[in-house]
């Protein structure tokens, strides 16, 4: 997905504002990580593929429009920096959100014998903690990033 949609990211650019790409990318986001609860042992797995393909580009989306926000409006003489702040940022979140999902795991099944509803309220959580992401979105104005839609 995240190949496919290097080619057609630009053109998202070029055509909304990035807060507009933002919002509307993290509210599909949401909803698709919620809808992972509806998935039962009776989904075919070309069903779950598409799905699954769906969701890595939305995810592509987010992460590539957040990764080159993190650069606007810095000089270049700062990128290293910039990077070095961007990458300990993305991976420190992605260890919140697994310690999270696993800790919510632990709390839905404290004897660790898993099965399939018991990964609702880990994905709901997910879901809700991702829609925080739409109180800093909303508040961006609609030509933050411009200098990024130009450099695509």
């Amino acid at each position: 997905a995240q190949i496919a949609l290097r080619f057609g990211i630009a053109a998202l650019y070029r055509r909304w504002s990035l807060r507009h790409v933002l919002i509307v990318n993290a509210l599909l986001l949401v909803a698709a990580l919620a809808g992972f609860v509806l998935f039962t042992h009776v989904v075919n797995d070309i069903t779950l593929s598409l799905y699954l393909f769906a969701f890595g580009a939305l995810q592509s989306i987010m992460l590539s429009t957040l990764s080159a926000l993190c650069f606007s409006g810095i000089p270049h003489d700062a990128a290293g920096q910039a990077t070095t702040i961007s990458a300990v940022t993305q991976r420190f979140s992605l260890a919140v959100g697994i310690a999270l999902s696993a800790f919510s795991l632990q709390w839905v099944r404290p004897d660790g014998h898993l099965q399939a509803h018991d990964f609702v309220v880990p994905f709901v959580g997910m879901a809700v903690l991702q829609s925080l992401c739409l109180l800093s979105f909303r508040s961006m104005q609609e030509n933050d990033g411009t200098d990024i839609a130009a450099r695509r």
